[in-house]
């Protein structure tokens, strides 16, 4: 509540406050779960679809972090420019604590206590 969202997706403010950022990421993903993309995703894949029927490269860099655009559309590159919600590395997770299988940095882990499984893969 009155955070600045650029401040609170990050890597420092998860380690500061682990619960809060679980808490807001669960909820996301339920709403993401529960909602479909609107008009705008739906306009950019009609460009997207345009560019490619006409030869055109079309490179799409969104600040999305609900991965709609993603699961729309498949003939372009997608880059996020911001963080996502979709990790583009998995975490191994034992107990109370995950590992980047990419830099094998040690990251707190799913909270236990949460009645649904973890969002990504293990």
């Amino acid at each position: 509540v009155g955070e600045d969202p650029e401040e609170k997706m990050t890597l420092a403010y998860f380690k500061k406050h682990p619960e809060l950022e679980w808490e807001w990421t669960y909820d996301f993903l339920d709403l993401v779960k529960k909602n479909k993309p609107n008009k705008s995703h739906l306009a950019i894949l009609k460009f997207q679809e345009y560019c490619f029927k006409n030869d055109i490269t079309c490179t799409l860099i969104t600040q999305n972090i609900d991965n709609y655009h993603a699961a729309l559309i498949t003939s372009s590159k997608i880059l996020p420019s911001s963080p996502t919600l979709q990790p583009a590395t998995p975490l191994t997770s034992s107990n109370s604590t995950g590992t980047c299988n990419t830099c094998v940095a040690s990251q707190p882990a799913f909270p236990p206590s949460h009645p649904s499984s973890p969002p990504f893969p293990s």
